[in-house]
């Protein structure tokens, strides 16, 4: 069961305009345990059995010397008259601090502390509880980049919540492939070309698990400048066969694959065909069409 902030706003703003102790109440209901110590005639009373239920976070409840009588009458079977004064309940409450939401942030995200900066927050009453973030109402990643609200909840020993907020800034890192020089298209890309940095900001989704490995023997399609995090997309793929590449040849006749030695009279990449050229012992030549399948490796298939 929720309680809505401007409920408890309100029961906050209300704490002040009566000087009045209350007995403070953290859970749901009071019980004459709980009463002996405002009014010493509950002592022989059962100890456990529920009176009332307390008020919610942060809001008080004024209850009269006749309905206390009427309560306490019942509950030990007499029509005596326990007491001539009344009783105010207030159910307990507490304010959000910096510091839990800190810790609570840091824990779902999994990021340092360090990492964390509280901009604002809810300052309205709640149960005395722990704080919830909820992963499923966390902002999208992309809404993370700079400053962001995340809504949670305070939840009590009795499962009653009230719902919270925080304006948040995380600063974090992810790896990333950046280009160490310039990229001119069409130039294969060389492991001294790239390298694995740490970059400021949460990772894009968009993004496949950085390695260098998945960019060697690429070529851009445009130029690409120094510093800049690499998408693959940015890149055609690497080239399996070089033009003039020996390259070994697989002919499959049926259950009979034999294999020769050819050249490659084109470029290409993995799945594509190109033209390569076997040479016979005699300086004969012939031309074959055949897919590449590996580094340096066509196979013609009937």
């Amino acid at each position: 069961m929720a309680l809505t902030p401007i409920l408890v706003w309100l029961a906050a703003a209300g704490l002040a305009q009566d000087g009045a102790d209350c007995l403070v109440v953290a859970g749901p209901n009071v019980s004459a345990r709980e009463l002996v110590g405002w009014l010493p005639e509950a002592a022989d009373l059962p100890p456990d059995r529920i009176l009332v239920a307390a008020p919610r976070p942060g809001l008080r409840r004024q209850i009269s010397a006749e309905k206390l009588n009427l309560w306490l009458g019942r509950v030990a079977g007499s029509t005596s008259r326990f007491t001539t004064s009344g009783l105010c309940l207030e159910g307990a409450w507490r304010l959000l601090n910096k510091e839990e939401i800190v810790q609570a942030v840091s824990r779902v995200l999994q990021v340092s502390q360090e990492a964390v900066s509280v901009l604002d927050y809810s300052r309205y009453p709640v149960p005395p509880g722990e704080l919830e973030l909820p992963r499923e109402t966390k902002p999208a990643l992309h809404a993370m980049r700079e400053k962001f609200v995340w809504r949670g909840r305070v939840r009590d020993a009795a499962n009653r919540t009230v719902p919270v907020w925080a304006l948040l800034r995380v600063v974090t890192t992810h790896p990333g492939i950046v280009a160490r020089s310039v990229l001119f298209p069409g130039r294969t890309i060389q492991e001294a070309d790239v390298e694995l940095r740490d970059l400021p900001g949460w990772p894009d989704p968009k993004l496949p698990v950085a390695r260098v490995e998945s960019f060697l023997g690429r070529s851009p399609k445009r130029r690409i400048e120094p510093g800049t995090e690499l998408r693959l997309e940015w890149f055609w793929a690497a080239k399996q066969v070089q033009r003039a590449d020996r390259v070994q040849l697989e002919v499959q006749r049926g259950a009979v694959t034999l294999r020769r030695e050819a050249v490659a009279e084109s470029s290409g990449s993995l799945g594509e065909a190109i033209w390569v050229r076997l040479e016979g012992q005699s300086g004969s030549e012939k031309r074959v069409r055949a897919r590449i399948v590996g580094p340096k490796k066509v196979v013609v298939e009937n």
